[in-house]
């Protein structure tokens, strides 16, 4: 097989493998929305690294090879954009900061490639202004997230599973600026299903908050499968 044909294959393929792994997180993201089931990826930086390289790769493609894209193929290409978007956002509260670094890297070669098959020149400056006020908005919550962990620290001090082990209560010590707390979260102690690079994983519960001192002394204990005793007061579990 010769070069050239490779290179035809290749342009082939990019364009939906740019939408498909753009478009999964939002998807999965839909899913929990609708399923009120939390969305979380096993790898963060793969997902991260692998859009980068597919988005880097794409770029190339379109300034340097210049294929002759057909019709769905643009469009792949041009919807890949606000996916990217969206990705970028996903990626904020994530527990890796390098994960928004190459998001943004990501939407930014999709937005080149974006404004590159947009016919319209209004349009493209229109696009240019929203993308500026994007960024903006991206630039300011990912500030706000860095203080935010920088000021604030959650650190697990001991967990209990309920008598099936289908619960597990979780003792978390909270520092912030303001204060310092003890808070008590109940949670599913399995995913409810895989989905391929991710699970989905009813939210947690927040059952009791007290004092920061409340972690030394806290008795907790499970009176059955769906209810939790913490220093002698029930609480009924309705995670679902």
């Amino acid at each position: 097989m010769d070069v050239t044909k490779i290179k035809n294959i290749a342009m082939k393929v990019v364009p939906v493998a740019v939408l498909v792994f753009f478009m999964t997180l939002p998807l999965y993201e839909l899913i929990g929305f609708l399923t009120e089931l939390e969305f979380s990826l096993y790898s963060e930086k793969a997902i991260s690294i692998l859009q980068a390289l597919l988005a880097i790769g794409a770029v190339v493609s379109v300034f340097i090879f210049k294929p002759r894209f057909v019709l769905y193929e643009k469009l792949c290409l041009l919807f890949a954009f606000p996916l990217s978007i969206i990705n970028v956002f996903s990626f904020i509260d994530g527990e890796w900061g390098g994960a928004v670094i190459l998001a943004i890297i990501s939407c930014g070669c999709i937005f080149a490639i974006y404004l590159r098959f947009l016919p319209d020149s209004v349009a493209k400056a229109i696009s240019a202004i929203v993308a500026v006020l994007l960024a903006i908005v991206v630039c300011i919550v990912f500030i706000w997230n860095l203080v935010s962990g920088v000021i604030s620290d959650r650190k697990l001090d001991d967990k209990y599973e309920s008598l099936n082990k289908t619960f597990v209560a979780e003792v978390f010590i909270e520092e912030s600026l303001i204060s310092t707390k003890t808070v008590v979260t109940v949670r599913p102690s399995e995913a409810e299903f895989g989905a391929i690079i991710g699970c989905f994983s009813a939210p947690e519960m927040i059952v009791f908050e007290g004092e920061a001192h409340a972690a030394e002394t806290i008795m907790i204990n499970w009176l059955d499968d769906e209810t939790v005793i913490i220093n002698g007061d029930a609480y009924k579990i309705n995670i679902e």
